[in-house]
């Protein structure tokens, strides 16, 4: 937002720095990002329970494989699957999970490809770090239930999306008018999370969730304050107790990038 008014000039909101009229805002969204992984986890092991995970949706250990479409190899990526990962975990753990970046923000085309690729190897459950509906898409096709991020993916996934993690900006947008009005000073970075209503998940599909999701999301959220302990307090996953793998994805083609074990 630009504007010759000083007034309006402090109102701009950009993930920039080094001047004095920019701010840095974000939420701690990995927390939503753990809440929905939660709910992954018991849709998981409900499938689970049931019988309903095919031979190949288990690894060579025996534990259930899940599937992640991220971005980059950003920290804000890596600390929102981690968080997915743990919140999946604490109900299912015996889950392991692969991660496959698409090296874009929003391509329809890479996401829904990486997410077919995921499903192909056997992931019975994926999750997300990009912005379109492609692996929504490839999820409702294929019959697997998939976590969404930024917005609600059941318009396109009716019977497979489960919630997606969300951001709420309304307490970031209020708190920078009324600063501007009150004419106090704006915080040069900016960082809230479910306490304070900046993190979220969107609505729970009935068709999709597994019993007791509810229950398990309202207990979550009426504790809040403790969200961001419930990740750290699970358990570390460089700790040696969990098993992910990560591979980028080219333009072009699958190829190998990097590959994490934990």
């Amino acid at each position: 937002l630009h504007s010759t008014s000083r007034r309006q000039r402090q109102m701009c909101i950009r993930d920039s720095s080094g001047c004095d009229n920019f701010y840095n805002a974000f939420t701690k969204v990995y927390e939503s990002r753990y809440v929905s992984g939660v709910v992954a986890g018991m849709k998981i092991a409900e499938l689970d329970k049931n019988g309903e995970i095919p031979k190949d949706g288990y690894d060579e250990d025996g534990n259930v494989k899940v599937g992640y479409v991220g971005a980059y190899p950003y920290a804000e990526v890596k600390s929102g699957y981690k968080a997915f990962f743990l919140g999946v975990r604490s109900v299912c753990p015996s889950a392991t999970m692969k991660v496959i970046y698409t090296n874009s923000w929003a391509s329809i085309d890479l996401e829904k490809e990486a997410a077919e690729s995921l499903i192909a190897d056997g992931c019975v459950l994926i999750s997300q770090h990009a912005d379109t509906t492609g692996a929504s898409t490839a999820c409702e096709k294929a019959g697997v239930p998939i976590v969404g991020y930024n917005v609600s993916m059941i318009a396109t996934a009716p019977t497979q999306a489960l919630t997606s993690a969300s951001i709420d900006w309304g307490p970031y947008y209020t708190y920078a008018v009324k600063s501007v009005i009150d004419g106090t000073k704006i915080d040069t970075d900016w960082c809230k999370g479910y306490d304070d209503g900046a993190d979220k998940i969107t609505e729970l599909n009935d068709k999709a969730i597994a019993k007791g999701t509810k229950e398990k999301v309202k207990e979550l959220e009426e504790e809040s304050k403790k969200v961001l302990d419930l990740i750290f307090e699970y358990g570390q996953i460089d700790g040696g107790h969990h098993k992910m793998w990560v591979i980028a994805v080219s333009y072009t083609h699958l190829r190998a990038h990097e590959t994490d074990s934990y």
